[in-house]
């Protein structure tokens, strides 16, 4: 079974959880810009990538979004590429 892309979107209002939700989504990116985040989970990993993002919010004043995009959804434009689930290479 192989990670597939979920879009992770957040609008939040103080500087200290926006900080921690950057924070809880830079383990899961694989891209990205701003306040949304290109990040690949496998389908059981969709519920702890959901509530490791929802802990540092409150979500009556905060907001978050995630999207799982379909097979073949997603279409990169200009020099954009798609993220794909690509073996580490350590270096060092």
């Amino acid at each position: 079974m192989h990670r597939k892309l979920v879009l992770v979107a957040y609008d939040v209002c103080d500087p200290r959880r926006l900080a921690a939700a950057r924070e809880a989504v830079s383990g899961w990116a694989h891209g990205g810009q701003r306040s949304v985040f290109e990040c690949l989970a496998l389908p059981t990993e969709r519920g702890p990538l959901s509530a490791e993002m929802r802990a540092p919010l409150l979500l009556r004043e905060d907001r978050l979004a995630l999207f799982a995009v379909r097979e073949g959804g997603a279409q990169a434009l200009g020099l954009g590429r798609i993220a794909a689930d690509a073996p580490i290479v350590w270096v060092g």
